[in-house]
């Protein structure tokens, strides 16, 4: 950090990575490893789901690698990969490159698709259906929530019956908010970006692009 302070900023006035590299390469002090896998921007939440997306995607995953307790019949297909301590419970349908980490509680009747990532200490309760949604640790999800390509920040708690739309309006563009100003998502579907510790209410609708900033919270049946 002591570094960065010395650091001059750029025509963008920034303090940039690569003036970074130089630095510390000059002090004999970088050490690196050398990837022959691509890199991903992250300059925006819905970048995060995109590279988690591409990640899944692009990881040599087992067909069927699951070290959870299953509670009763589970249906999976394609490649699964759940992590210890973790309870799926009865009728859940996990499909299409799951991941799922350790110590959550999958409740009966989840159905979770299409290249979703779950951290830690989660829980989803029944009826719930996710659809290519990138979730942080400790999140609580209520039942029957309808949530596809979002994003939700650790320790966010959503409601019964929240429900996410991902699908563009008539004009083809979808809109978030981002440190206060209006930015066009460049994704052909989002669904919405829910901040760390945020408190979604029951039967919230939430648009394509929408935004619960970080610890905010939404009124009951509330349309965001």
């Amino acid at each position: 950090l002591n570094m960065l302070a010395g650091l001059e900023p750029s025509e963008r006035g920034e303090i940039e990575m690569t003036g970074a590299a130089a630095r510390l390469a000059a002090d004999g002090k970088l050490h690196w490893v050398e990837s022959n896998g691509g890199w991903y921007a992250i300059g925006y939440p819905w970048h995060l789901l995109e590279a988690s997306t591409r990640l899944i995607q692009d990881r040599p995953l087992q067909r069927f690698n699951v070290k959870a307790r299953l509670l009763g019949d589970v249906h999976r297909c394609v490649t699964v990969n759940i992590l210890e301590d973790t309870w799926i419970g009865r009728g859940c349908l996990l499909t299409d490159r799951v991941m799922i980490s350790r110590n959550c509680y999958i409740h009966p009747g989840v159905q979770i698709m299409n290249r979703t990532a779950v951290g830690p200490n989660t829980q989803i309760a029944g009826g719930t259906q996710i659809g290519n949604c990138l979730i942080g640790a400790n999140v609580q999800i209520g039942r029957r929530c309808l949530l596809t390509r979002c994003v939700i920040g650790d320790g966010a708690t959503l409601g019964d019956a929240v429900t996410a739309f991902c699908d563009p309006p008539p004009d083809g563009k979808i809109y978030s908010n981002v440190k206060g100003e209006r930015v066009e998502v460049d994704l052909p579907k989002f669904g919405a970006v829910i901040g760390p510790d945020a408190y979604v209410a029951p039967m919230t609708v939430l648009m394509p692009g929408a935004k619960v900033a970080a610890g905010a919270s939404t009124e009951v049946g509330e349309v965001v």
